[in-house]
């Protein structure tokens, strides 16, 4: 989640996107907490209420810091799990960086969906997409090309199989997410999925 984007790095779009999705629900009267990890969970605020809980979530935003470690889904998930005590919107921010890890990731998910309806964001990878369909002048052109279409074909799998196990999805651009994570949260009310 370090990785660079158009508008900084992904972490900080996801912080960002998080904290806009938590004003929105403490205003609207909804319980919303704020869970962070990699290898290891990193912080956990436990559920609050109200518009005054604001702050301590934007005090616990401030404190996630960028991290190189493998993020551990299962040391993770896990625990979250553990402290949610009736049925949740979970909202996972994350990038699928190979196809192992996606995997892991799958089979956690897969648990945690068990009880909560589970909201996935993940940024459209612009770079990637740029390369895919850049028309080759050189050799080597090709082959970035090839790359990038396979990386692109192996995240379109990953989100499928999300899809399939119920997870909701926000495929969006980095500028683009906050507005997009707090439309279908909105969506989600709207249904009544929660």
């Amino acid at each position: 989640m370090c990785a660079p984007t158009s508008s900084g790095p992904r972490v900080d779009q996801a912080i960002n996107a998080a904290l806009l999705l938590a004003f929105a629900g403490l205003k609207i009267g909804d319980r919303v907490g704020l869970f962070a990890f990699d290898a290891r969970p990193r912080v956990a605020s436990g559920v609050v209420a109200g518009a005054q809980a604001f702050p301590l979530i934007q005090r616990l935003a401030a404190s996630i810091d960028y991290s190189t470690e493998e993020t551990n889904f299962t040391l993770g998930l896990t625990p979250l799990a553990g402290r949610l005590d009736r049925r949740a919107l979970v909202v996972v921010f994350t990038d699928f960086a190979d196809p192992t890890s996606a995997e892991l990731m799958l089979e956690n998910v897969g648990r945690l969906m068990r009880t909560h309806l589970v909201l996935f964001v993940v940024f459209r990878d612009e770079e990637l997409e740029a390369l895919a369909g850049a028309e080759p002048l050189e050799p080597d052109d090709v082959s970035r090309a090839v790359i990038a279409a396979g990386l692109l074909r192996q995240r379109e799998i990953v989100i499928a199989r999300l899809q399939r196990l119920g997870a909701q999805l926000v495929d969006a651009r980095p500028e683009d997410l906050g507005l997009s994570l707090l439309n279908a949260y909105l969506d989600v009310k709207r249904r009544d999925l929660i």
